[in-house]
């Protein structure tokens, strides 16, 4: 039996939203990218967690073995240590402060886990662990990484 004029119309409705949908959805994809033209050494979205780029903490080997020598100047020189290290201290004061509102019941466990590469210069890990302790985390652990070759 033939389809009536009006399952018609409705099939042809529902196909023109289904295709709306797929077209904003497409634009809202190609249009919206966060952090995708973020190059100049961080990484921060503004989001929950506190990242820094490989260059930051990986050692000079990394650079070298991921052919980004061009990059090194970025996470070598002090006065961008130094900014690092600023940046670093205020986002750490303010998770401190969060947990405070959060959880004042509950005493502040103040815990950091800095993940160096094996060759990272140490002025790099002092000032991160540095960075730490002004923020008020009074324990700070460093975990040593072995170079090894890239994964291809």
């Amino acid at each position: 039996m033939p389809p009536s004029r009006s399952q018609g119309l409705s099939t042809r409705r529902q196909l023109l939203a289904c295709a709306v949908v797929g077209a904003a959805s497409t634009v809202a994809y190609v249009v919206w990218s966060p952090g995708a033209t973020v190059r100049d050494g961080r990484y921060d979205l503004g989001t929950n967690g506190i990242w820094m780029q490989h260059g930051w903490l990986g050692g000079d080997g990394w650079f070298t073995q991921y052919g980004k020598e061009a990059k090194k100047p970025l996470f070598r020189d002090p006065r961008r240590l130094a900014e690092a290290a600023a940046l670093l201290r205020t986002l750490l004061v303010n998770k401190k402060e969060l947990w405070q509102q959060i959880c004042p019941d509950v005493p502040f466990p103040g815990e950091i886990l800095i993940a160096a590469a094996q060759d990272l210069p140490a002025h790099a890990v002092v000032r991160v662990m540095a960075s730490a302790a002004a923020a008020g985390y009074p324990r700070t652990s460093l975990m040593i990484q072995k170079l090894s070759s890239p994964l291809r």
